[in-house]
């Protein structure tokens, strides 16, 4: 199955395809952004997994979002250990544009 790979400065974080696809149209919607657009032309051209270009910085709106809901997984740059994304809690207490992920 193919995924999506999210890097931020102390993690990578990763989803499965179908799971992004499904929250684009949120995503869309809710930041009024054409990054979704942009996101969804690059997996639909792609047929292996895809890392998320660093340019497209709102994603991470879209990632906190699969997290909260249990979706994905992630990887503590310099631990190569797969975290899945149940257990883990991520504080959506941030204000919209500031950096979700650090």
């Amino acid at each position: 199955m193919k995924e999506v790979y999210f890097e931020t400065e102390n993690a990578i974080f990763r989803f499965y395809y179908d799971d992004v696809v499904e929250r684009l149209p949120y995503y869309e919607s809710a930041l009024d952004t054409t990054e979704a657009t942009t996101l969804r032309d690059l997996l639909s051209y792609s047929d292996h997994s895809i890392k998320v270009p660093k340019e497209q910085c709102r994603f991470a709106y879209l990632a906190l979002d699969l997290i909260e809901k249990g979706k994905g997984g992630s990887i503590l740059q310099g631990v190569q250990k797969v975290l899945p994304s149940k257990g883990v809690e991520a504080s959506s207490s941030r204000a919209w544009g500031e950096p979700v992920f650090s």
